[in-house]
């Protein structure tokens, strides 16, 4: 969708410029992100649906549109998400 620099640091980020980059995610109605991690942080924003998200400790989250949360980066936080519903979720 858009992405650029920041001139700015980021209370996650150790250098002054930091790169952040906007995408539109769609899910459908019973599919699956697989397991996975990333590289650095995500804000996730849903727009629509329901997200579920399980952990691998176990913990097992479900996020509604109009809400957000923070994916933390690195391995330590592989995760899945899926989509257990009938409608389509958009983050």
């Amino acid at each position: 969708m858009a992405g650029g620099p920041l001139n700015f640091p980021l209370p996650w980020h150790d250098t002054e410029i930091a790169a952040m980059e906007f995408q539109q995610i769609t899910l459908p109605p019973q599919a699956s992100t697989g397991w996975h991690y990333h590289h650095g942080p995500l804000l996730v924003t849903v727009h629509q649906g329901t997200l579920r998200r399980r952990l691998a400790d176990g913990t097992v989250t479900a996020h509604a549109a109009g809400t957000s949360f923070v994916e933390p980066p690195g391995p330590a936080n592989i995760h899945t998400g899926d989509n257990p519903d009938s409608t389509t979720v958009i983050l």
